[in-house]
């Protein structure tokens, strides 16, 4: 929620092609603590614990546009990604996802 409410910039480099175990466990450990703030947000808005009262109103109905760009998105989706492409448009994520071919992602899905 800091990140979020300093606008900062997150940058996770999972190395999928060398691992893709390791990257698939820590990336999708990352989208469900992603989905968990999607869900604050959405709720309670961005407002931080402590901030008077009309401060707090203002931030928590302008919701933040936060993106999310997930390269070899076929190595990364997941049963913790789904949730985040279904629900947190609502908390404003916005989700790019890059991949070679969508045939990738079938076959990321069967496995």
């Amino acid at each position: 929620m800091d990140v979020v409410r300093r606008k900062g910039i997150v940058y996770v480099g999972l190395d999928a092609l060398t691992d893709t175990t390791v990257s698939s466990a820590v990336g999708n450990s990352m989208f469900a603590d992603l989905v968990s703030v999607a869900g604050h947000i959405y709720k309670h808005g961005v407002a931080a614990n402590g901030a008077d009262a009309s401060e707090s109103e203002r931030q928590r109905h302008s919701t933040p546009t936060i993106s999310l760009h997930a390269d070899e998105f076929n190595e990364l989706i997941g049963d913790e990604f789904v949730p985040l492409l279904n629900k947190a448009g609502g908390a404003g994520f916005q989700v790019t996802a890059y991949t070679q071919t969508w045939s990738d992602v079938g076959s990321a899905n069967r496995q």
